[in-house]
């Protein structure tokens, strides 16, 4: 992935984003991660999907997503948000990710991200959602993120497409979209 402005920089990257390692995929999903982490510096945040599964025996690495903070002039690693990690469980962690608002009450921004090929319960495909916790941002291990969501139809896909709603039912708190394009045969 490359991070740069325009027309500024005549069409070239300001920094480069490189993955863990070739074929991760880094950059297949990102978003504009606003304040999700509390920095010093001016600007917002950045959240990058990596969805292939990083092969490191005896386990493999269900994808992650990258959170980088605004550093001066250019982006810096704040946190790696990784997957299910099981043996033989490709969850595809970080095939979309999405700025949600603020869901938690925070006033920080939150992210939903799409493990559409997660195994939990039954390969329907899961969705999490990553509260900043007031800008002090830790990386947790999937059991603990704040709330999920899963399906037990297998191959339902959910978590392909993630996407913030803004306040839809007008209770104050940011509400999300989840799909699950497979589901019902192929109906959604």
């Amino acid at each position: 992935a490359a991070a740069g402005g325009f027309p500024a920089n005549n069409g070239t990257a300001n920094q480069n984003l490189d993955g863990t390692v070739a074929g991760d995929n880094l950059g297949a999903a990102l978003t504009n991660a606003g304040s999700l982490v509390q920095t010093s510096y001016t600007g917002d945040c950045l959240a990058i999907g990596a969805p292939q599964p990083t092969k490191t025996p005896p386990a493999v690495d269900g994808g992650y997503v990258r959170v980088y903070r605004p550093a001066g002039t250019a982006m810096t690693l704040n946190s790696t948000f990784r997957g299910i990690t099981t043996p033989g469980c490709q969850s595809s962690f970080g095939t979309s990710v999405a700025n949600v608002g603020n869901v938690d009450g925070s006033n920080r921004d939150d992210l939903v991200v799409g493990a559409p090929a997660c195994h939990v319960p039954d390969d329907g495909g899961s969705a999490f959602l990553l509260t900043s916790n007031a800008g002090n941002f830790v990386a947790p291990s999937v059991s603990s993120w704040t709330f999920s969501l899963s399906t037990p139809q297998q191959g339902a896909g959910l978590g392909t497409v993630v996407a913030g709603l803004g306040d839809t039912n007008k209770d104050g708190a940011a509400d999300f979209a989840v799909a699950a394009p497979k589901m019902d045969s192929g109906h959604g």
